[in-house]
């Protein structure tokens, strides 16, 4: 039982961060900053929950979310990939509502990876939502926090494509020697390709 003690699976991960979101928020009035994000978090909630995932932890200007905790890696990795494209795309439809007041596009850093979790109830106090905590989990973020550095849009540990049969053919390879994803990783321009 999840609530009672958590339980360990194999999940693919999909942290979606907003790029530059403190110097686009702290420019603003409080009201813009937080339509601004909550245009941005919804759009990243409905990339994920329309391919089964959920939201297992939220930052002021980003998400991390689990593919998977009832089924097969294959099909939560084909789902977080899935899930990237579907957010790529939608930064269209937030860019014709923010990018002339904003001066520039509104862009997302993303990291993809899978491997094993623990899912369960934690937190302090009364409010112990469901959450993931892992590898997979890191490694997800490290990647957009490293994608976000290096200007680009997605970076993707090559585990996850080879598990839901991506093609990365035509995707750059770099080498990262930092953090929990120290390896070769998949760059993406555009999740949506």
């Amino acid at each position: 039982d999840i609530d009672a003690a958590g339980i360990e699976r194999q999940i693919a991960a999909l942290r979606i961060q907003l790029q530059d979101h403190a110097v686009l928020t702290r420019s603003r009035a409080a009201y813009d900053a937080i339509f601004l994000l909550n245009a941005f978090l919804d759009a990243a909630h409905d990339a994920v929950s329309s391919h089964g995932g959920w939201i297992a932890g939220m930052t002021g200007g980003g998400i991390i979310a689990v593919f998977g905790r009832d089924g097969e890696l294959a099909a939560a990795c084909r789902a977080a990939v899935a899930a990237s494209a579907v957010m790529d795309v939608a930064l269209d439809r937030l860019n014709e509502r923010f990018a002339a007041e904003l001066g520039g596009p509104v862009k997302a850093a993303m990291g993809l990876a899978c491997g094993p979790a623990y899912i369960g109830r934690i937190g302090a106090g009364p409010a112990k939502p469901l959450t993931a905590v892992g590898v997979a989990i890191d490694v997800a973020s490290d990647l957009a926090a490293q994608a976000e550095r290096r200007g680009t849009q997605l970076l993707a540990d090559p585990t996850i494509f080879r598990h839901a049969g991506v093609d990365a053919s035509s995707c750059e390879v770099l080498a990262l020697s930092e953090g929990a994803a120290s390896q070769d990783v998949f760059a993406v321009s555009q999740a949506r390709g």
